[in-house]
């Protein structure tokens, strides 16, 4: 059996794409807890109307996007990466337990109902954050009930890519893991048997 890569062999747009992720909410964390705490020391402060407020906030969605691009990459690039590093425990640890299925299914269910029901939304908006909340629903859904790492090889890299934050994000990446996906496939052919 070979043994597995190190994450300090990783190429570097892993590392980037780890990392980013992990900056931007540490980031956004400190800046709910500095909010919190000038709010109670100062009750009238409004950040909207700080002339800093704006430029913090590219500061710290920046590394999030540059994350997010880089986890494209590696989902496009690399996607067998989860065969050759395993970063994160298992999704489910009880594997074997029907609770799972039954409850991946009910979630698949209810985003498909909201899905549905997003066409009687009032606004683009609404309508577009219930398609977005419908199609989160049904991958976690099909996470629980469905995933396995060795089979599913795409979406395991896709989640360590994300640190299992992309399951909130699955619908920004869905065309990157449908492209993965053909790569993979074409990397297996490729492979003499």
């Amino acid at each position: 059996m070979e043994p597995k890569l190190q994450f300090n062999n990783l190429p570097l747009v892993s590392k980037v794409a780890f990392w980013g992720i992990v900056t931007s909410f540490a980031l956004q964390a400190f800046l709910k807890l500095l909010f919190f705490l000038i709010d109670l020391a100062v009750p009238a402060f409004d950040p909207l109307d700080q002339f800093w407020f704006f430029p913090l906030l590219i500061v710290i969605w920046l590394p999030f996007l540059v994350a997010l691009m880089c986890g494209y990459f590696v989902v496009i690039r690399y996607p067998y990466q989860s065969q050759a590093i395993k970063l994160q425990e298992p999704l489910i640890e009880n594997r074997d337990s029907p609770v799972w299925i039954l409850l991946g299914l009910m979630l698949m269910l209810v985003g498909s109902m909201m899905g549905l029901a997003a066409f009687d939304a009032d606004s683009v908006y609404l309508l577009v954050a219930m398609v977005y909340i419908g199609m989160t629903l049904i991958f976690a859904g099909y996470c629980l009930a469905y995933f396995e790492r060795e089979k599913n090889v795409v979406i395991a890299t896709f989640l360590d890519v994300t640190l299992r934050f992309g399951i909130v994000l699955a619908p920004l990446y869905f065309p990157a893991l449908i492209i993965g996906a053909v790569n993979y496939r074409r990397f297996q052919r490729s492979i003499p048997k």
